[in-house]
């Protein structure tokens, strides 16, 4: 019986001394380990350098770890570094005078407890001061002369399928436009009650009349066209003709750009618009070549309301529809010159050929068709034109040269008779 005691005390021994043995080794490991690994943890570093966007240094640049709010400026070589940092990812803020912030992010690891970064800067786009320049523009100036003259512009009609005397029947105040029959057919344009040639139309400040009857008001496409003026009464003196009950003067494009604008629309009667306008320019050289060109068609068989005289001469109303009545017109326009030059504002020469085609369809009543009767006309020619400002104080030169052929045909030769 005491034998068994013993055993059971002597086993207990054994167990204990194997406990303290082990916590006397454990924990110091332990110990060992963890402080280990927090001085591990806290030896993280950043170092780098900061640069323009020419790769030069740049000296005090700020740098701040948002997260810590670590600040530290850079030295003469551009660099700068953090020591003891502890594992994490971290973000940089780095700036500097006249360029703009720079953010980076970093990731500090027992893998890679050193990172080296190089950061370039961009030139911080500062907006200096406006300063705003008010000055009137010559359609302004214009406008508040001593002339009564109406101007508008024409840059919201270009796109539009309008001629010239559609655009003018929106000046307002003394003008009106008025006209018969389809496309082709005459306009007559009134200013303050006069018309015909008391109030003369021009183009650039010539004579509409000297590029013949292919471009005539009615028919000239808004593509071409900048701003029209209407004088009311006196016209001034560099237009070239006289006028005593005013004047309707078109101003060109002359823009100094390259452009391209084409442009077809169709419609009843078998109508038809294309315009076609370019213009190449040397900015170098201040060369410039362009075209303009257009051509118009229409069929013209609507139909109308006449009186036809019956089998004894007796006029009966009737809806009848036109015929023989087709219209063209079209234009060629090619141009060179150079502008802003010591010698000349501006020097181009043009070319030019147009035309027109006309079916001559009845008397002024609609009392009597013609059926096949015609007219066709050609005008081929060319002009010089010139402008030097301040030639001589306050005296400008204005020179415009031209030469022009036209040919008509009236054509009546037929022995058919129609009804």
């Amino acid at each position: 019986m005491a034998k068994n005691q013993y055993k059971v005390k002597h086993t207990y021994a054994i167990k204990k001394l194997s406990i303290r043995r082990v916590m006397k080794i454990v924990c110091p490991l332990f110990l060992t380990l963890f402080t280990s690994s927090l001085v591990y943890s806290q030896n993280g570093k950043v170092l780098g350098t900061i640069t323009d966007d020419q790769e030069a240094p740049l000296l005090g640049a700020h740098i701040q770890i948002i997260e810590l709010n670590k600040r530290t400026i850079t030295d003469e070589k551009g660099s700068f570094s953090f020591d003891k940092l502890s594992d994490g990812k971290y973000n940089l803020e780095v700036s500097y005078i006249g360029f703009e912030t720079n953010y980076h992010t970093i990731d500090i690891s027992i893998k890679k407890p050193k990172i080296q970064i190089n950061i370039s800067l961009k030139p911080q786009q500062n907006q200096l001061d406006e300063v705003t320049l008010v000055g009137k523009s010559k359609t302004q100036r214009l406008r508040e002369s001593t002339a009564n003259v109406s101007v508008l512009q024409t840059e919201n009609f270009r796109d539009r399928n309008t001629n010239t005397s559609d655009i003018v029947k929106q000046i307002s105040g003394g003008v009106n436009v008025r006209q018969t029959g389809g496309f082709g057919s005459n306009a007559e344009i009134y200013v303050n009650g006069m018309t015909g040639k008391s109030i003369p139309f021009f183009l650039d400040g010539i004579p509409l009349s000297y590029f013949g009857s292919g471009l005539g008001l009615n028919v000239l496409p808004a593509n071409l066209i900048e701003q029209i003026e209407v004088y009311k009464g006196v016209v001034p003196v560099d237009l070239g003709a006289d006028a005593w009950g005013g004047g309707i003067n078109i101003i060109t494009r002359k823009s100094y750009s390259d452009y391209l604008d084409v442009s077809y629309s169709g419609g009843s009667f078998n109508s038809h618009k294309v315009n076609l306008n370019t213009q190449l320019v040397n900015p170098d050289t201040h060369w410039i070549f362009g075209l303009h060109s257009f051509f118009n068609h229409s069929d013209n068989n609507y139909k109308v309301d006449v009186e036809i005289p019956d089998e004894f001469g007796n006029p009966i109303p009737a809806t009848v529809k036109r015929f023989h009545d087709k219209f063209s017109n079209y234009l060629v326009n090619i141009y060179t010159g150079v502008y802003d030059k010591d010698y000349a504002d501006r020097l181009v020469f043009s070319a030019r050929y147009s035309g027109l085609k006309d079916d001559v369809q009845h008397n002024a009543i609609m009392a009597q068709p013609y059926g096949e009767v015609t007219y066709d006309e050609s005008t081929l020619g060319a002009s010089l034109e010139y402008e030097k400002k301040k030639v001589i104080k306050k005296t400008d030169i204005k020179w415009y040269s031209a030469y022009n052929r036209t040919r008509g045909h009236f054509i009546d030769t037929t022995l058919n008779a129609y009804t």
